[in-house]
């Protein structure tokens, strides 16, 4: 199943990473695969990119 990280925000502002995926031969549904609040000490630049 093709997959996708995606940055969204809660209410209150703040990110839940969640991955997408639609199942391979279809075009829709995409689904939830799964969701998670990223810890700030792995990540940089708002989210969107992984410290080393």
């Amino acid at each position: 199943m093709p997959c996708v990280l995606v940055l969204q925000r809660d209410r209150d502002g703040n990110p839940i990473h969640v991955v997408r995926g639609i199942p391979k031969g279809h075009s829709e549904p995409a689904v939830v695969v799964t969701a998670y609040r990223p810890d700030p000490e792995q990540w940089r630049d708002g989210f969107m990119r992984r410290r080393e």
